[in-house]
């Protein structure tokens, strides 16, 4: 999520159940935050106790084969709800198909047998994707307020297992029990380890404690992004010091020279030359990055800026996202320490599996001089990214034949009225 938040703070660790508010005291967003957090992960651990790792209600999600024997054309979709994890995917579209959803997927394979299976990830929506979450009342300069998290899939078919590189087996039994680890083997390896280094010697004083590591003059959240997938040896990631909220909607076309609706709130969030961007578009959330582009030129009074290369992006409401590292994204490099700024260093684990998209959020605090991070003993401690968390579950096994054998699990209502009415 790349919303202008304080921190993130809920742990479910932690087993708390609500946030109450207290008379006469500070409001932050990470209380109203995690409050909804704690809503969400109940309801959603609940769903997954009742109905299992996924299920729904009729012909939700239920794949037709559309073509002719041995040549698949296209897939139906049937409408409902399903529920993955205890995650809610609603297909409110009539007639959807694979071609025709709504995230379109990859091209259906060729080979035969094949997997058709669900996907269902959470994305932050502001007010740059979605017009109508700005209160106009408030002006064209004026902040923008609330940001929205939207429950997204995408319905995918693959001769090979998913994460993995072995051929789909031709029995429903065999894929069902297998299942489990295929989705296991899905989720990132990867892990990070961050810290704040202590002040070099001779450095000026300063008003915070001597003791002190992190020398920002501001409260930040860092993020850390893996930009390209891959391996340590093919992996790269970006860095923002504003969780990567600081966006400019930029004109459908794209191109390399772009003249932007506003250069940002302030001297701080604005873009200057030297500043990296990242085109985002509506391809973004399934098919991987777009290269970082570097801003060579801004006119102020133009609103203009010149880039290293075209912005090429799709949909209706594109932007440039800025980074803070000076240069394209960086090289991961495992069990070595990387610095970022002001102090703020990440240390990535040995043999780890890096998938784009996945992200680490890391609060800077200049009351601490430190930043906020788990130890192991005297270490600080390797952890798994916060996102993206994606939830899988099988749909269909398209035979040779070109029908299609159904893989879901379906759920009845424990009440339902007799065809002749009165009470069940």
């Amino acid at each position: 999520m790349h919303g202008d938040f304080s921190r993130l703070t809920f742990d479910p660790a932690h087993h708390y159940s609500a946030v109450l508010l207290q008379q006469g005291r500070v409001q932050l967003d990470a209380d109203a935050n995690e409050q909804s957090v704690l809503v969400n992960h109940f309801l959603r651990h609940l769903a997954a106790d009742l109905i299992g790792p996924y299920g729904g209600v009729g012909d939700a999600f239920k794949i037709a084969h559309l073509g002719r024997p041995g040549a698949t054309k296209d897939l139906q979709i049937g409408a409902g709800r399903y529920y993955v994890d205890g995650v809610p995917a609603d297909n409110d579209r009539a007639g959807a198909t694979y071609r025709k959803q709504a995230e379109p997927g990859p091209a259906l394979p060729k080979k035969y047998p094949f997997l058709v299976y669900l996907r269902v990830h959470e994305r932050l929506v502001t007010h740059v994707e979605d017009r109508s979450l700005r209160e106009v009342a408030l002006g064209d300069n004026a902040p923008d307020t609330a940001v929205r998290l939207q429950l997204v899939w995408q319905v995918l078919a693959a001769d090979t297992i998913p994460g993995g590189a072995g051929p789909i087996p031709g029995s429903v039994d065999e894929i069902l029990a297998k299942w489990p680890d295929w989705q296991a083997g899905w989720r990132p390896t990867a892990r990070m380890a961050a810290d704040a280094l202590g002040p070099a010697r001779g450095q000026e004083p300063c008003p915070v404690a001597p003791e002190s590591r992190y020398r920002g003059v501001e409260n930040q959240l860092y993020r850390v992004e893996i930009h390209q997938e891959g391996t340590a040896d093919e992996a790269t990631y970006s860095w923002s010091r504003d969780n990567g909220s600081v966006v400019f909607p930029i004109p459908p076309q794209g191109g390399t020279r772009i003249v932007l609706k506003g250069l940002g709130r302030d001297d701080i969030h604005t873009l200057t030359p030297g500043d990296w961007v990242e085109p985002v578009d509506a391809s973004r959330l399934w098919s991987g990055p777009h290269d970082l582009l570097e801003v060579l030129k801004v006119s102020v009074p133009d609103r203009e800026i010149e880039l290293s290369g075209p912005a090429e992006v799709t949909g209706d409401h594109p932007y440039l996202r800025r980074w803070d590292q000076r240069g394209p994204a960086r090289p991961v490099a495992e069990g070595t320490w990387l610095p970022l700024e002001d102090g703020v260093q990440i240390r990535f684990a040995p043999g780890g599996r890096y998938r784009s998209g996945d992200y680490w959020l890391v609060p800077a605090r200049t009351a601490t001089g430190d930043v906020e991070w788990q130890r192991d003993g005297e270490e600080r401690a390797y952890r798994a990214p916060d996102g993206i968390d994606d939830h899988l579950a099988p749909l269909a096994l398209i035979k040779a034949d070109g029908t299609a054998e159904d893989l879901r699990s379906v759920i009845k209502p424990s009440a339902e009225r007799p065809p002749g009415g009165g009470r069940p």
